[in-house]
């Protein structure tokens, strides 16, 4: 199993357009809560080996599909045989304002694609949507990764983001409620 939950790696082809017109990205709803809240319990333990408390998450997650403000999930769906459309891989984008620059910066968080999907160009077609978002909005996209995350890194870097200038910092003071 990859470190990587985005599912690409720095060795990635694309194995042919139509593989990549296969995939719809598309904004998540509320019938994608349960799928999202999987994603995240199982991105959670894949990178950092946390196992996360379901319930939060499960709060987490249609709180924020209730409050467009606070951010928006994306996911990817693949049509299985023609008949049935199924979502293979998600990331949530947050907003943070910038005083600096009048705007928003984008935030990507939350990455994951089912693992039988990964190294076929599903994360590729989901942050190429949200960059395209991204664009159309004059924004910056930004993101942080866990630092052992090389699979990771070497991805985002493929994709033409660069490391950041930034060092991070935080203080937790979560106390685990419901």
């Amino acid at each position: 199993m990859s470190n990587d939950a985005t599912g690409n790696n720095n060795n990635h082809t694309m194995n042919s357009s139509e593989e990549q017109e296969k995939y719809i990205v598309r904004e998540g709803t509320t019938k994608d809560a349960e799928k999202i809240i999987s994603f995240n319990l199982a991105m959670a333990f894949e990178t950092e080996n946390l196992i996360l408390n379901k319930e939060i998450v499960e709060k987490g997650v249609k709180t924020l599909l209730d409050n467009p403000q606070k951010g928006k999930y994306y996911v990817v769906e693949i049509n299985v045989d023609n008949k049935q459309k199924v979502v293979i891989g998600s990331c949530l984008v947050t907003y943070e304002w910038s005083d600096w620059r009048c705007l928003d910066y984008y935030w990507l968080q939350s990455v994951y694609v089912d693992v039988e999907h990964r190294r076929k160009g599903v994360f590729t077609k989901l942050y190429k949507h949200v960059e395209n978002i991204c664009k159309e909005n004059n924004s910056s996209l930004r993101l942080y990764v866990e630092r052992t995350n090389n699979n990771a890194k070497q991805t985002y870097t493929k994709l033409g983001m660069n490391l950041s200038h930034y060092d991070m910092f935080d203080i937790d003071f979560f106390k685990e409620q419901l």
